[in-house]
């Protein structure tokens, strides 16, 4: 018996076949005479922004940079009060040493015990090679050999106790170890320097403030140079190139606007903006643009992808509904 099954496959070139709804793609391409243009809407974004986060929890004792204060890349932004930290330091070494000698006590008194039971079994080894000799009597012989398992049994129980001790004294040791380290790594770290250079901001912190491990202290922001991020269609993404030049129109009163190259093109569908990010680095000296800004970037259409765009994304021609066939017997 012969099967016949359709299988029909829509092939959509970059839109929806004519008289649907505008495309991503066909919405960013702007008619102006003969001419095709690209626009995008673009955001501003700082060169850097970063998080500054506390490398522990403790509490602030010295502030050096307020809110909105310029900084460079090592300046000193807070200080964290050491004192308890110096003094767990001391405490924990004189518990480490006290722990150790312990250690070594315990050491001592196996080795003492293991020498007592050497000595017995010795013994008896001794008797025992007399006795087979005519030189020992059996009552020394069973004395010397009750006296050696009542060591062995002894030695082995008192082992035990003092492997147990041994143990939860190592327990103790590791944790001491470990509470200095963190300790150390406090000091080592209570003074917290700036990354960057740049501005600082959104830092609620005063002296005397109580900061959990990797809470905000702030950020330091720079607008020295900033990045123009806007998104591209993927359907757009072959006709554009980098360091192709592009005109931005910046969302702000009085108007503004300049002249710029591609700086690059991130070919991957970014969930913010749900469109490939086309980025556009700029100076900024004048400080007019600010973090979160919006723009238009416009990107003229090179003459030889003219054509094609406008056959595919605005005549729409050449959709294609492609139907398959297969005989399956």
């Amino acid at each position: 018996m012969k099967l016949t099954y359709t299988i029909i496959s829509i092939i959509f070139i970059a839109l929806f076949v004519s008289g649907c709804a505008k495309s991503i793609e066909e919405k960013q391409l702007v008619k102006d005479d003969n001419n095709i243009t690209i626009k995008l809407e673009a955001v501003v974004y700082p060169s850097i922004n970063q998080d500054i986060l506390s490398p522990f929890e403790g509490k602030i004792s010295k502030i050096y940079k307020q809110n909105g204060s310029l900084v460079a890349k090592g300046d000193i932004l807070y200080q964290f009060d050491i004192k308890d930290y110096l003094v767990d330091i001391q405490n924990l070494k004189d518990e480490i040493k006290i722990i150790n000698l312990q250690l070594k006590m315990l050491e001592k008194n196996r080795d003492l015990k293991n020498s007592i039971t050497d000595n017995a079994k010795q013994y008896l080894e001794k008797i025992t090679a007399l006795h087979a000799d005519g030189y020992a009597t059996e009552s020394e012989l069973s004395n010397a050999m009750k006296d050696y398992y009542i060591q062995k049994n002894t030695n082995r129980d008192k082992l035990y106790n003092t492997q147990q001790s041994r143990n939860r004294l190592q327990i103790q040791l590791n944790e001491k170890k470990s509470a200095l380290k963190k300790a150390k790594y406090n000091i080592a770290n209570a003074t917290v320097k700036s990354s960057y250079s740049g501005y600082l901001i959104g830092s609620k912190i005063k002296i005397g403030t109580q900061v959990a491990k990797n809470s905000s202290m702030g950020s330091i922001i720079n607008i020295d140079n900033v990045t123009v991020k806007a998104g591209l269609a993927p359907g757009l993404y072959r006709f554009i190139k980098k360091g192709e030049s592009v005109h931005i129109d910046f969302i702000t009163t009085p108007p503004y606007s300049v002249d710029a190259n591609i700086t690059r093109i991130i070919p991957v569908v970014d969930p913010e903006f749900g469109r490939m990010i086309v980025d556009i680095d700029l100076k900024n000296s004048s400080y007019i643009l600010q973090d979160g800004m919006k723009a238009m970037v416009k990107i003229k259409l090179k003459k030889e992808y003219q054509e094609e765009v406008r056959k595919y994304f605005i005549e729409k021609k050449d959709q294609k509904i492609l139907e398959v066939s297969s005989d399956i017997k």
